[in-house]
C-alpha cells in the first residue's frame, strides 16, 4: 500500500496542479525570464514530468506492466489534449496547437525517442 500510495499520489496531485494553473489567466513572466520560448520549454518538461510520474503510477499494475511505456504515453498525450482544451475554455487562455504538440514532444524525448 505504502508503494502505491507513494507513486500514485504525486501523479494525481502533479496532474491536479496542472489542471489548477490551466484554469487561471495566464501567469505573468518575471522581467529577467522573459527569454523567447521558455513557454515552450517549460510545457515540455513540464509534460516529461508528468509522464515520468506516470510511467511510475501505472507501473503500481501488475496487469499493465507489459504495456506500461504504451499505457503512459497514451495517457500522457490524452491528458496533454484534454488540457488544451479546457484552456480553450478558460477567458484569457487559448488552445494552441503548437504547444501540444510540444508536449508530446517532451514526452517522446523523455522516452529516448
Amino acid at each position: 500500500m505504502k508503494i502505491i500510495l507513494s507513486r500514485w499520489l504525486p501523479f494525481v496531485l502533479y496532474a491536479g496542479l496542472i489542471f489548477y494553473i490551466s484554469s487561471g489567466p495566464l501567469p505573468e513572466i518575471p522581467g529577467p525570464l522573459q527569454i523567447e520560448y521558455i513557454d515552450l520549454v517549460a510545457h515540455a518538461l513540464e509534460y516529461a514530468l508528468f509522464t515520468w510520474l506516470a510511467y511510475r503510477a501505472f507501473g503500481t499494475i501488475k496487469a499493465l506492466r507489459k504495456q506500461g511505456l504504451f499505457i503512459t504515453l497514451l495517457i500522457s498525450i490524452l491528458y496533454g489534449f484534454s488540457d488544451e482544451l479546457h484552456q480553450y475554455s478558460v477567458p484569457g487562455r487559448q488552445m494552441d496547437t503548437w504547444i501540444l504538440y510540444l508536449t508530446h514532444w517532451g514526452r517522446l524525448r523523455w522516452w529516448g525517442y
